[in-house]
């Protein structure tokens, strides 16, 4: 019988409300290894924080949560952003699966670009990303580009036509702005600015026709104008560089400039407006975004485990 391959995840937890997607896909990575048929996986907290509700590690089984784990007992690391620094021991013979989910980690003034001269088989969430990792990181470098769950990110067909969600989490400022100027103009607007359950949120995308998202200036993904596609939604969003895969403008969204509130406030307008591109936007969205699911994600992730951690 083959031995099977232990595997510790090593994370911080953050309050619900400085919850980010990083965060959600460092758990889909333990999922997809927790249904891998060689991997045993567990996952180490750091000391003093708890899994409060609305994180995403609340309904992993128990008996996978490790206190105090021996380095020696694992055969390989799983480490998100600064998680290197939260190591429970020393690293000996263990193989280390980094996943980057961001491009400023190959910027010379971030906390986390010394560890891409640590040894690691990395995955990047995006061909963004590789492209500025690959060429400094220490290590094989490989993309697996991000999925969603599909099953919780559907489009409800019917939704009042024209309503308006903007997700301003990231740009609270500008999101207040666009509001209060669409409301003045008697559109129906629904402004969301706190940090809710990833479930709470894909309920608010199925709510509306339109959905804004305002992402930073650089992301190494972004997902949630992809989860925005999939729940049938005409979607704006400007460009954050790691989304530039399945954001194109006019195809699968509007993308207006960086900040730009007239640039903005026009282009929904446009959508508003004009049926034509509204629903072509709409299903040119949706299928894209079937093309990232989570089914995809964990065969592309376990065909690198085949390649790079188990053979």
């Amino acid at each position: 019988m083959k031995a099977m391959h232990k595997i510790l995840f090593v994370r911080r937890l953050k309050p619900k409300g400085q919850l980010r997607g990083h965060h959600v896909k460092v758990r889909d990575y333990f999922f997809h290894c927790l249904a891998h048929p060689d991997l045993d996986p567990s996952v180490y907290f750091v000391p003093g924080e708890d899994c409060q509700e609305g994180s995403p590690w609340a309904d992993i089984p128990q008996d996978r949560i490790v206190e105090r784990p021996r380095m020696k007992e694992y055969d390989c690391v799983f480490l998100s952003g600064r998680d290197w620094q939260f190591l429970p021991g020393r690293l000996t013979k263990q193989k280390v699966i980094n996943l980057i989910q961001h491009v400023r980690h190959a910027s010379r003034s971030d906390a986390r670009f010394d560890f891409l001269k640590r040894p690691a088989f990395r995955i990047c969430a995006s061909p963004e990303v590789y492209q500025v990792v690959a060429p400094i990181a220490v290590g094989v470098t490989v993309v697996v580009k991000y999925g969603i769950p599909m099953e919780l990110f559907r489009g409800a067909r019917r939704r009042r036509r024209k309503t308006i969600g903007i997700w301003a989490g990231k740009n609270r400022a500008l999101g207040a702005k666009l509001d209060q100027e669409l409301t003045k103009r008697r559109a129906s607007v629904t402004l969301l600015g706190d940090y809710v359950t990833r479930r709470e949120f894909a309920a608010a995308m199925q709510r509306h026709d339109l959905f804004v998202t305002l992402p930073n200036k650089t992301e190494g993904f972004y997902l949630p104008a992809l989860e925005a596609m999939a729940s049938r939604c005409a979607v704006v969003c400007s460009d954050a560089r790691g989304n530039r895969s399945f954001c194109i403008h006019t195809q699968t969204c509007m993308m207006p400039r960086h900040n730009d509130y007239a640039d903005h406030l026009g282009m929904i307008q446009q959508l508003m407006d004009d049926d034509k591109l509204r629903e072509g936007i709409r299903q040119r969205g949706v299928t894209m975004a079937r093309s990232y699911s989570l089914e995809a994600e964990r065969a592309d992730f376990f065909r690198f485990l085949e390649r790079f951690i188990l053979a």
